[in-house]
């Protein structure tokens, strides 16, 4: 079959050192394509045919202005929510002139990691004796601090999750799914606070326990479940955590679940990405 598409004769290479420094936001829908014609009643030059474009233009109804100028009307509409929805997400960002700075783990913390994965690696059960006890209690003040606040930056998140891989996976796997005294881990945290961002960054570690109860038999997907979804991304992000883990746990005090936390509190874009994901109505 013969492809009936045009294609140019020739190519122009840019040999130019200057190149279009790009965005995280620009996208190939925001970019104009190079060549481009677009249709202009100002500049008539652009046609082959002059008498033809005012051919065209006389032959325009006044219901075909008012539908061309509703759907400007839509589109810059669309534009202006999309341009509102985007600085709510940290990760989705510009990105700046100069490198940022990797945030690095205090010098007591790294320490305190190494000890820890000196000992996981001697004991595959992760049993903590004693003596280690002060480095785990090091490392979940700080791991708390930064990872489980309603503020939590998810660009420092993940920057401290890449030294924990750099020291080994096991220890990577063993503080992201360190516990409080409350049995919660920084996934409960995240989405108790609705931070999507930083709930995308702990599913992309794929050590992240999201089936784990806390004391109080709630899973994250349960917390998740009342949070409020403030724009697409966010929406994105539980949809992808509702997809990896089990919807149809039931919590330990009153047996509810994820669904059934959803409905009573009135959570109808959440009920709707649970149905999705395989949640059971009975």
């Amino acid at each position: 079959m013969v492809s009936r598409i045009p294609r140019p004769s020739h190519i122009p290479l840019n040999t130019s050192d200057h190149r279009r420094q790009y965005k995280r936001q620009d996208t190939y829908t925001k970019i104009p394509a190079v060549g481009m014609i677009r249709y202009d009643t100002d500049n008539k030059e652009q046609y082959d045919s002059s008498n033809r474009i005012q051919q065209l233009q006389s032959e325009r109804t006044k219901d075909e202005k008012i539908a061309t100028e509703e759907m400007r009307n839509m589109e810059k509409e669309a534009d202006n929510d999309e341009k509102s929805e985007l600085p709510e997400s940290a990760l989705f960002q510009p990105i700046q002139d100069k490198p940022r700075k990797k945030v690095e783990p205090s010098k007591e913390m790294q320490a305190a990691m190494k000890v820890l994965n000196d000992s996981i690696k001697k004991s595959p059960s992760r049993n903590i004796s004693h003596q280690l006890k002060n480095a785990t209690n090091i490392i979940q003040q700080e791991w708390f601090k930064i990872s489980s606040t309603s503020s939590a930056n998810p660009l420092d998140v993940e920057d401290y999750l890449d030294r924990f891989e750099e020291c080994s996976s096991t220890l990577l796997e063993y503080i992201v799914n360190m516990t409080d005294t409350s049995g919660n881990t920084a996934m409960h945290y995240a989405v108790s606070h609705g931070n999507f961002d930083v709930v995308s960054i702990l599913l992309d570690s794929k050590v992240c326990d999201i089936n784990k109860a806390n004391v109080a038999g709630y899973t994250a997907v349960m917390l998740a479940a009342l949070a409020e979804v403030r724009n697409s991304t966010h929406a994105s992000v539980a949809n992808r955590l509702f997809q990896l883990a089990d919807v149809n746990i039931r919590a330990k005090l009153h047996g509810q679940t994820a669904l059934m936390l959803a409905v009573s509190h009135g959570r109808k874009d959440m009920t709707q990405l649970l149905l999705d994901a395989g949640a059971a109505v009975n």
